[in-house]
């Protein structure tokens, strides 16, 4: 999922939902318990709750449904740094994004990871998480943190994953559909599940497919990865959009 700001469901209480999502994780988890759910930033901010709790009910919620993996997005940046910090400890998931650089110090914001391996029966997934540069003109974003470029900043850590293993890379990004697609050609990605645009996006450019829901978790993407064990490699992918409505029960 990603760009999702509510966990109460929208559109009337037609769509989305945090509680639903739930609901479809369990079911998704009992077919496959090699099951990692990424949100593609932007969620502690902007909402009326926000104002009041400062992005921690969302939190909470996130933990609650189990989120393993987030990638900054521009609006997680409305939150000073030390409000973001505080909700980043918070978290029972890891937040991502090896591009948001500390002036002060030159390294990643937090000392966030660069990337995250997961070793699942042998077989290694690495997810990088990387920003727009248009994030200092769309947030509030301070003057000490600066946004470095997202195809260097890929092209020197993808490398360092496949040393480290990884069988499949995947990039949660928060960037432009054009920057993903520019992405793919600057590291070798199998997979770019995005956000930013709240539009439901699918594209592929450089043989990597490229993926975004809409906002709000009106749906969320399911993502099966075959990946042959004897020797390593991504055979093939299969996705699913799948509708997030009132159709589903509340966990």
């Amino acid at each position: 999922i990603n760009d999702t700001y509510q966990f109460t469901p929208v559109d009337g209480g037609k769509s989305g939902g945090v509680a639903r999502l739930m609901t479809i994780r369990k079911r998704v988890l009992q077919e496959n318990p090699n099951t990692i759910f990424t949100l593609g930033g932007d969620t502690v901010s902007p909402s009326v709750e926000t104002r009041t709790y400062r992005g921690a009910q969302m939190i909470d919620a996130w933990n609650a449904a189990g989120l393993d993996l987030a990638v900054f997005g521009n609006h997680e940046f409305d939150l000073k740094s030390d409000e973001l910090i505080k909700r980043m400890k918070e978290s029972r998931f890891t937040w991502l994004g090896a591009n948001v650089i500390d002036s002060r110090t030159g390294k990643i914001f937090a000392d966030t990871p660069p990337f995250v391996i997961k070793d699942i029966g042998g077989v290694k997934i690495g997810f990088i998480g990387l920003l727009l540069p248009e994030t200092k003109e769309t947030s509030s974003m301070e003057s000490f943190l600066t946004i470095a470029d997202y195809c260097e900043t890929a092209a020197r850590l993808v490398p360092q994953m496949r040393a480290a293993g990884a069988n499949v890379v995947i990039g949660l990004t928060h960037l432009f559909m054009f920057q993903d697609k520019r992405l793919t050609g600057c590291a070798k990605f199998d997979l770019i599940l995005g956000g930013h645009e709240h539009t439901l996006l699918q594209s592929s450019a450089n043989g990597t497919p490229i993926f975004k829901m809409t906002a709000d978790a009106r749906e969320i993407g399911r993502f099966d990865l075959y990946v042959d064990k004897q020797t390593g490699r991504l055979n093939s992918i299969d996705w699913q959009i799948i509708p997030v409505n009132d159709s589903v029960p509340d966990d």
